[in-house]
Order: C-alpha cells, then structure tokens, then sequence
C-alpha cells in the first residue's frame, strides 16, 4: 500500500511540473514525456539501502482528461554495493501498478562512482543528453515488451 501511495505521489508531482512547464499542455491531444536515469534512497519496507531506476513517465491530456502512464525499472542495492533484486514496475489508470521481479540488473546509464553514503542528498542523478535520453527510452520499452 506504501508503494502504491508513493507512486501516486510521484506521479502527480510529475504531473504538476510538467503543468507548470510546459505551454503546450493545454490542449486535450497534448502529450508530455519524462525519462531519468537516478539514484534513490529505499522507503520503508523496500529491501537494501538504495535503488538505481530507470523511468518513463507519459502524460496524456490535461484537466479532468490528465493520463499518467508510467514505466520504471528499479534495481535494489544493500549499503554495501551488492545487488539484491530487480522489479519492473507498469503503472496505468486502467490497470493500476503492475509489477514483476527479476533476479538480474536492468538498469542503464546511471551516474558514474556511486558510493552509498547515509547523508547523502537523494535522488543523485545527472543530466541525459537528447540522445541518452532516446537510448534510455529505447532499453525501457524493450525490457517492458520482452519481460511483460
């Protein structure tokens, strides 16, 4: 339920900031994406210290007619380093979160020499480039189609 609610919680944020940013969102047709490659402390009962995610967020419309779809691969860590477990996560209104784990890591183009450290500013992510960011969405929607 946690994660649920922190999804949601995610998701309209981005939704806010796409409204504030972006003129074109006025318009029923008008379509916005985001796609970030980070670095996030876990939350509550999520296993290991931090996760490195990959994620695409679409929005659809605006008002009332708002759709919010959202793909994230999420690689789990200990504070040590070692990789614990993968979850692709599919989030719709139709369908709601959809999720399955897997036991290899999915997730590309993080920033480089992380070290986990406690104090930390979360989220750690750097700036993609317009192709990186092209590459990103590519290897999401191909892990989503291949593993769903």
């Amino acid at each position: 339920m946690k994660k649920c609610m922190l999804i949601l919680l995610l998701i309209g944020t981005v939704s806010i900031l796409f409204g504030c940013s972006t003129e074109s969102s006025s318009g029923e047709n008008s379509s916005d994406e985001k796609i970030e490659a980070f670095i996030a402390k876990t939350q509550g009962d999520e296993k290991g210290a931090y996760k490195e995610i990959n994620s695409q967020i679409i929005m659809r419309g605006s008002g009332d007619l708002l759709r919010v779809e959202a793909r994230k691969i999420e690689d789990y860590y200990s504070k040590e380093g070692k990789y614990i477990k993968t979850i692709l996560l599919h989030s719709t209104p139709e369908d709601g979160d959809v999720t399955k784990e897997f036991n290899s890591p999915l997730t590309q183009l993080m920033p480089k020499d992380f070290v986990f450290d406690q104090d930390k500013i979360f989220p750690v992510e750097s700036e993609l480039s317009g192709e990186e960011k092209e590459k990103l969405k590519e290897h999401i929607l191909s892990q989503f189609e291949e593993k769903f």
